[in-house]
C-alpha cells in the first residue's frame, strides 16, 4: 500500500530511502502533517530561538548609543548657538525712555572709528550678523580678521580670545559671542 503526504500529495514510492515516518519529497512527518490537518491548533510548531552569547548584550548596547547619540546631535541643532546675535537692544533702549531707535542713533553717533574692533574671520555667520546688526544701527567699528592678518591673530590671542567674534568696546571685551544687549550696555558704560 502506498502512502501520500497530507501536505504536498506526494506518493511515496517503494523503493525510497527516506524513513517510513517521513516524506520524502518535503520532508514532513506524516502523523504531524495529518495532526495539523485535522486541528492545526494542536500541533505545537517549533520556532527558532536566537539566544543572546554568553556576556554582555552588545545589541542592546549599541541600540543606547546609538538613541544616546542621535539626542546629543539633535539638543546640538536646536540648542541656541553662544554668540547668536539678540537683536532686542531697540526695545530695550526705549524702554529706558526717549525714542527707542533714535536714543540707539544717538548713542551710534557717540562711537567713533576705532572705539570698537570685531576680531572676525570670513567664516563666521555670528560674526557676519553681529557687524550685520551694527552697521545697521549706524555703529562705527574697526574689523580684523583673525584668519587673514597675523597682527589681528596676535593681539586676539593677548586678550585670550578664544572664540569669534569677540568684540571690544573702548578697550573692553565682551564675552566671546555677540549680544546687542551687552553691546549697548558696554557703550553706555565707555561713554559716561
Amino acid at each position: 500500500m502506498s502512502t501520500t503526504c497530507p501536505k504536498c500529495n506526494f506518493v511515496r514510492p517503494a523503493d525510497t530511502t527516506a524513513p517510513e515516518w517521513q516524506c520524502p519529497s518535503c520532508g514532513v512527518a506524516y502523523a504531524k502533517a495529518r495532526a495539523a490537518m485535522l486541528d492545526p491548533e494542536a500541533v505545537e510548531i517549533p520556532r527558532r530561538v536566537v539566544a543572546e552569547p554568553d556576556g554582555l548584550p552588545w545589541g542592546r548596547i549599541m541600540m543606547g548609543l546609538l538613541l544616546l547619540v542621535t539626542v546629543l546631535i539633535a539638543y546640538k541643532a536646536l540648542s541656541p548657538k553662544p554668540g547668536a546675535v539678540v537683536s532686542s537692544a531697540t526695545a530695550r533702549v526705549s524702554a529706558g525712555g526717549g525714542g527707542g531707535e533714535g536714543q540707539l542713533a544717538r548713542l551710534a553717533s557717540s562711537v567713533q572709528t576705532g572705539d570698537v574692533v570685531v576680531y572676525s574671520a570670513v567664516w563666521c555667520g555670528t560674526c557676519t550678523e553681529a557687524k550685520a546688526w551694527m552697521k545697521s544701527n549706524g555703529f562705527k567699528y574697526t574689523e580684523c580678521d583673525v584668519e587673514r592678518n597675523a597682527d589681528c591673530a596676535n593681539r586676539f590671542r593677548e586678550l585670550g580670545g578664544n572664540a569669534i567674534p569677540l568684540v571690544i568696546v573702548r578697550g573692553e571685551a565682551m564675552r566671546a559671542g555677540f549680544d546687542s544687549n551687552e553691546f549697548v550696555d558696554a557703550v553706555k558704560r565707555s561713554a559716561s
